[in-house]
């Protein structure tokens, strides 16, 4: 037993394979389903949210801190994810070009309509919105922004949720981003991401670790992802996948199944980006209009006053990302230090 003991956390032992040849890999990878369950820890040093969206929070900015987890079914294009709290739940689910989210504790249903194109037959990648908290989606987001800034290398060989992986590991050339490393488990035999971990120059633990717990690659039933809005709930029109998991600032309404788009405002809002690579920094033009919205609110009573010779405003500081909204209605997001946007918000 003993030999067997010793060995029972030991690394698989893989064929060695490139870098170059595990992105390709990562990007040819297609599954006919999967359904299991995601684990999602979150350690950005924030306080507790649901003082902002309620005990129960919003499907995002739950997952900003703590660890939860997720059940998850998947075909093709159509995903469900399941967040469960102790007298809730909160569902998001895409089938076709209809995406929707779903929290039963206020009865709100935030619905977005996909583009046809967008709603095409493609990877397994594609069904999740941008911001869905999967691995595969985290992985894209950071695999499709890799260039000169990033050195790409295979790591180690680890197992996740049963099944044997390689470690693909992105490592910021800067030497001023708040991000140290981002580490993606990849599937030895799909080459669909297992694992996404970001870390911190802070910390020796990641500070975002999403992975699968336990994962199985068959197609699910169709039945897994019907949805209907419920009687009595509230429907919210969005146009952007933003819309589906930011706070919804609680748009009043009498009709009890409100199923129209909020009239659309232009306050003028634009968005530039300062810098390259892992120390650019986008800036939001904000415009007018910013009273009352519930995002905007929230980074107001999170963050702290600091002001400069580029003005003032208020900071919000996590170890991954920073966050800066100016009085002049400017909102600066960077995994750069406060002096990284503190600079961005003296441009012009």
């Amino acid at each position: 037993m003993v030999p067997t003991l010793a060995g029972a956390d030991s690394p698989p032992t893989l064929a060695p394979i490139s870098a170059r040849d595990l992105l390709v890999k990562v990007e040819q990878a297609s599954v006919p389903g999967l359904s299991g369950e995601i684990t999602v820890r979150s350690k950005l040093g924030l306080p507790d949210l649901s003082q902002f969206v309620g005990d129960n929070g919003e499907f995002a900015t739950t997952l900003l801190a703590g660890t939860h987890t997720l059940g998850i079914w998947q075909s093709g294009t159509d995903i469900r994810l399941a967040l469960p709290s102790s007298l809730a739940e909160t569902d998001l689910v895409r089938r076709g070009n209809d995406v929707w989210v779903w929290q039963s504790t206020d009865q709100q249903v935030h619905h977005l309509a996909l583009e046809t194109h967008e709603g095409e037959q493609g990877k397994s990648h594609d069904a999740a919105p941008e911001g869905a908290p999967t691995p595969e989606a985290l992985a894209d987001h950071f695999l499709s922004s890799v260039d000169p800034t990033t050195r790409v290398l295979v790591r180690d060989t680890v197992t996740i949720a049963g099944r044997p992986a390689y470690e693909l590991v992105l490592a910021p050339r800067s030497g001023t981003t708040l991000v140290a490393d981002v580490v993606v488990a990849v599937d030895s035999e799909t080459g669909v991401p297992l694992r996404v971990q970001v870390l911190s120059r802070d910390s020796g633990t990641p500070a975002i670790d999403v992975g699968f717990s336990s994962v199985d690659f068959s197609v699910p039933s169709a039945e897994s992802f019907a949805f209907t809005p419920p009687p009595g709930s509230t429907v919210t029109e969005v146009d952007s996948p933003a819309g589906l998991f930011l706070p919804s600032g609680g748009r009043d309404s009498d009709d009890e199944n409100n199923t129209e788009a909020p009239p659309a405002e232009d306050h003028g809002a634009s968005t530039r980006v300062v810098g390259e690579g892992w120390d650019s920094v986008a800036i939001i033009d904000l415009g007018s209009g910013t009273e009352g919205k519930s995002g905007i609110d929230m980074v107001k009573r999170l963050g702290t006053r600091v002001q400069g010779s580029w003005g003032a405003g208020t900071l919000v500081s996590t170890t991954l990302v920073n966050v800066l909204l100016t009085d002049d209605n400017r909102l600066l997001i960077g995994s750069v230090p406060e002096a990284g946007l503190e600079a961005a918000a003296a441009t012009r």
